[in-house]
């Protein structure tokens, strides 16, 4: 069986870098080092010299940053849901009282449900907007 060679064109973008101990000057695919630097993977330079990305003070302070700015985000949408269970709280005990004031207006005691004639006069002659009060 015969081997047949094939010709194989492809472009490759080359970054280059430096070995921090003995400044030779190396390439790798620019996809590669990107990775290593988010990473933070080891890599050797051709001399065999062990290397890494660390993170930057610069790196540390914006995750840093955008750990605080998740956190205060998470912070805001919880107090916003708890204004708004307090609002419908609210609106829900403006109604009760609302409910309670129209049915003494019209004479009728809040805790035996009974009607009072006198009451009713009283409420009708002495406050006759009770009821519409806020």
């Amino acid at each position: 069986m015969a081997k047949t060679a094939k010709l194989l064109n492809f472009s490759v973008w080359i970054d280059t870098i430096e070995c921090y101990k003995c400044a030779m000057v190396f390439g790798m695919p620019m996809d590669f080092l990107r990775r290593l630097r988010e990473t933070g993977d080891s890599f050797y330079c051709p001399n065999g010299h062990s290397q890494a990305f660390i993170k930057s003070e610069v790196d540390k302070l914006r995750a840093e940053l955008e750990r605080v700015k998740a956190s205060s985000q998470r912070e805001i949408e919880w107090q916003k849901g708890q204004r708004l269970v307090a609002e419908k709280q609210l609106i829900a005990k403006k109604g009760q009282i609302t409910k309670l004031k129209n049915r003494v207006s019209k004479g009728v005691c809040p805790c035996c449900n009974r009607s009072f004639s006198n009451l009713h006069q009283h409420m009708t002659t002495k406050h006759p907007d009770y009821a519409t009060k806020d």
